[in-house]
């Protein structure tokens, strides 16, 4: 369609629109001066009742004062027997007081007198008795008096009744009755007053009758008009009687038959008002708007069909919003422009970036079948990345099918397909990720449809990284220094067996002493140790047993089947021969050996974690007894896991409490300080720590009893303190654990804060196998506890992985002598020389020297002479309650 079509069309609906608001404009206010004219009629309406009710209060006057007046008539004829109304002439006052009917009624409402006005007309008998019945009915209950208008079947009338009570009696005489007719006469003289037609009327057609729901004068007003006049019907009388009387008034609707012609002449003229409006807009529409577009629209075309995008629309002289649309139409050949030339300076950018990329990279154009479906594509680009990818020259790619590429690259078929089946069904991207290729290659093919009936496919190569996955597989399953089953294949051999229900045998293997070795030849050598392990125990691998490491030092072998107990045995003698090899270092020959702890599936436990655990726990018996053997677990042994599952809330329940033994200053022959210890009060037995603190070591709660103990010790050190002995030294304990927490540091200086202690009291005591594993780290958290002010002590020195190596090393300021040297030196002098070597070269060191376990009087002898500075023992006290110490400490203060 045409613009100027378009616009005449648009004015066309602006005049319909117009002419139709204006129709419905002259309704709504012929609508509004029609109840401009129901507001008038309701006024008039209301004078008329208003008249009417001046004639009822009128009656309701007079009737007032005769009811007042003939009860004493009544009873002064009574009691003298005269017509005392003639006397007074009463009869002449009815008959000139203008009330049509006056009626005397007895109590029981029987007719006694009836007077009538002279002018008025006599009252049928019926009506009268239709009239009494009805007043009886409706009569009030309090005054027995009624004052309305009461309508009978021919007349509505108004009627007042009142009782007669004689005043002085106050005696019932009966009832006066007032009587009026509304009839033709009194309304058409009420109309004529007001210069009105009205009339009096039973006959009202319903159906054209409209309610008028708010009404000035109370009561309902109902409706009849046509095109000339408005009637108005209003009920009067009760309702009790088959016909209904309306007084009617009849008005001519002068004012809206004026005004509607009016209305209608206006509108005619403002209908052709904008006929001719609409059509002078068109026409200047059309010679300034559609001319003009039509101008632009041609010379645009012009363009277009020369493809010279460096032509430009001519432009008029006139400056409004076309001549604007021009000048963007200009600008926007102008961008075209640009952006063409641009276009053609990508493409080669574009030639060049696929020139220079590494991936593979490939445009196609897919072919379909008869039912629409991608059966083929054909490449039209590729870069020089895919041939060198494929091993193919980039020429015998392009215009080649996708199909062609496949057997090319030696790519499944299939997987061809699922790319066709992508392109077809989808637009999103679509990635293959490991695909094979020749030359043992593998790449990603990822696709993306650039538009309809055309994909680009990139080829990755991640040969490398399907190695490096290969690989990373094997690692997830296998220990990567003994190429062993590791813990999480272990556990996954181990719940398949569970599974099938296969009786098995566990051996739990750790070598003895492992970490002096490898503290003495190295790491490097220790792992050569771990790897000729691992290949004798896997020169018994086979079908029905499993070899692995699950870390560190130790091995799982795992054995199917059922066994008798001596051949449980007799095979892990066999492991151990097979362990225990020669293992030579810078001339220096070392001994390999281990502890193995065995359970056995399905005879001791079948839950997995349990069986290990039980394991675990019989290698760790084996180790206390000396290492290099074997043992089953036992009953006897589950003691130390009622031990770890109690030690899990130990803490929270209140269990762990302090137990202090005196430090003894031999050459101050007093106390000088105590150490703090755990005992564990278990259903009131206590405790002793080689019970309870291996394990709390093994699951990780000795970290929360190392701070209760450490927090313990300052509360019992700041009340040594503040009863004056300020220079009373507290040791205590702390493991590997322990300091290996990141918030070790900040967790003791909190403690020391919460006391207000003088730390350079504080001993915190180590032991050297709980530093081994983490040297360096160690080291470094010791110098920060130590730069508190702490002093550092070395515990259960001369035993186990004793080396003075580790004193120069670590910050020490106390050593502190195991007891095993200790016990027997006044009967063995190479005892004796030991300790005084060690106490000497201890003293050149620096440090401070005690000797724990001294027994006897003798200890204390002997430890003088070879400079020993303080001692522990039984001799002094063993560990006791704090009031005990107390007691302990004025002892030996006294002798």
């Amino acid at each position: 369609m045409k613009l100027s079509v378009k616009i005449a069309s648009i004015f066309v609906a602006m005049t319909v629109i117009t002419i139709i608001l204006h129709l419905m404009l002259s309704n709504v206010m012929v609508d509004y001066l029609y109840q401009g004219e129901v507001t008038r009629i309701t006024g008039i309406t209301s004078d008329i009742m208003s008249r009417l009710q001046g004639e009822k209060d009128k009656l309701i006057s007079r009737a007032k004062d005769y009811k007042e007046l003939i009860p004493h008539i009544i009873r002064i004829d009574e009691e003298h027997d005269v017509d005392f109304m003639q006397e007074l002439s009463i009869y002449k006052w009815f008959e000139n007081d203008g009330i049509q009917s006056k009626i005397i009624l007895s109590p029981e409402f029987r007719v006694y007198k009836t007077y009538y006005d002279k002018e008025g007309k006599a009252i049928e008998k019926t009506e009268v008795d239709t009239l009494i019945k009805e007043a009886k009915r409706l009569i009030h209950n309090t005054d027995q008096s009624f004052e309305g208008v009461i309508s009978t079947n021919n007349h509505p009338y108004i009627v007042a009744i009142y009782p007669l009570i004689d005043g002085g009696e106050k005696e019932h005489k009966g009832y006066f009755m007032a009587v009026e007719t509304i009839d033709q006469e009194m309304i058409e003289n009420i109309g004529d007053n007001l210069k009105r037609r009205v009339d009096l009327t039973n006959r009202l057609d319903s159906s054209r009758a409209h309610n008028l729901e708010e009404s000035y004068i109370g009561l309902p007003i109902q409706l009849v008009y046509d095109k000339s006049i408005i009637e108005s019907y209003t009920p009067v009388g009760t309702a009790n009687a088959e016909e209904k009387f309306y007084i009617r008034l009849i008005e001519p609707l002068v004012a809206k038959q004026s005004m509607k012609r009016n209305i209608e002449a206006l509108t005619g003229i403002s209908m052709i008002g904008c006929i001719i409006t609409s059509c002078i807009l068109g026409i200047w529409v059309e010679k300034l708007v559609v001319k003009r577009i039509v101008k632009i629209n041609k010379q645009i075309n012009t363009i277009h069909s020369s493809q010279d995008l460096s032509k430009r629309i001519e432009k008029d002289e006139v400056n409004d919003e076309i001549g604007l649309l021009q000048e963007d139409i200009n600008r926007m050949f102008a961008s075209l422009e640009q952006a063409n030339e641009q276009i053609l300076l990508n493409e080669k950018k574009y030639s060049s970036v696929l020139s220079t990329m590494t991936n593979g990279f490939a445009c196609y154009r897919v072919k379909k079948d008869e039912l629409g479906q991608y059966k083929d594509a054909i490449c039209e680009e590729c870069n020089d990345a895919l041939g060198d990818l494929l091993g193919v020259s980039k020429e015998k790619l392009i215009n080649h099918t996708i199909h062609e590429l496949s057997h090319l690259a030696g790519i499944d078929d299939r997987h061809i397909q699922e790319i066709l089946g992508q392109v077809w069904r989808t637009d999103r991207t679509y990635t293959l990720s490991q695909v094979a290729l020749k030359g043992d290659k593998w790449v990603s093919i990822t696709l993306y449809s650039i538009q309809q009936g055309y994909f680009a496919i990139i080829m990755n190569d991640i040969t490398i990284l399907k190695h490096y996955s290969e690989e990373m597989k094997y690692l997830a399953k296998y220990d990567s220094l003994t190429n062993l089953k590791n813990r999480h294949s272990l556990y996954e051999h181990l719940d398949y067996l569970k599974k099938m229900n296969v009786s098995f045998v566990i051996y739990f293997i750790d070598l003895d002493n492992f970490k002096t070795l490898n503290d003495t030849v190295g790491h490097i050598e220790g792992d050569k140790v771990l790897c000729a392990t691992a290949k004798e125990l896997m020169e018994l691998a086979n079908d029905d047993i499993t070899v692995g490491r699950l870390g560190g030092d130790e091995f799982i072998v795992i054995r199917e089947g059922e066994f008798a107990p001596n051949e449980i045995a007799q095979f892990g003698q066999d492991l151990l021969n097979r362990v225990n090899k020669k293992f030579e270092y810078a001339s220096y020959n070392f001994a390999i050996k281990a502890s193995i702890g065995i359970s056995i599936y399905p005879y001791q436990t079948t839950d997995i974690n349990t069986l290990l655990k039980y394991g675990d726990i019989a290698m760790y018996k084996s180790k206390k007894k000396g290492g290099n053997s074997i043992q089953v677990f036992t009953d006897q042994m589950s003691e130390e896991l009622e031990v770890e599952a109690s030690l899990k809330d130990v803490i929270a329940r209140g269990e762990i409490v302090p137990y202090y033994q005196p430090i003894f200053d031999i050459h101050k022959n007093k106390i000088v300080g105590a150490e703090v210890l755990s005992r564990w009060i278990r259903n009131g037995e206590v405790l002793l720590p080689e019970v309870f603190i291996p394990v709390a070591k093994r699951i990780g709660c000795i970290v929360e009893i190392d701070y209760l103990m450490l927090d313990k010790a300052c509360e019992f050190g700041q009340k040594w303190h503040m009863n004056g002995y300020t220079d009373f030294e507290i040791y205590v304990n702390m493991s590997y654990r322990s300091l290996k927490r990141p918030n070790c540091v900040e967790v003791i200086k909190g403690i020391l804060n919460k006391y207000h202690i003088n730390p350079e009291f504080i001993r915190l005591e180590i032991t050297e196998d709980e530093v081994l594993d983490y040297p360096e780290y160690i080291v470094k958290v010791l110098n920060e506890i130590k730069a508190l002010g702490i002093k550092i002590s070395l515990d259960d020195f001369g035993i186990g992985y004793s080396s003075f190596n580790h004193i120069k090393v670590l910050p020490l300021d106390i050593l502190k002598i195991d007891q095993i040297l200790v016990s027997r030196i006044e009967k063995d002098e190479r005892n004796v020389a030991i300790i005084g070597t060690l106490i000497g070269l201890a003293h050149i060191l620096g440090l401070e020297v005690i000797c724990e376990g001294v027994e006897v009087s003798q200890h204390i002898d002997i430890l003088k002479e070879i400079k020993c500075d303080k001692i522990q023992g039984y001799y002094i006290s063993q560990p006791v309650e704090e009031m005990l110490f107390y007691k302990c400490f004025e002892y030996y203060s006294i002798n």
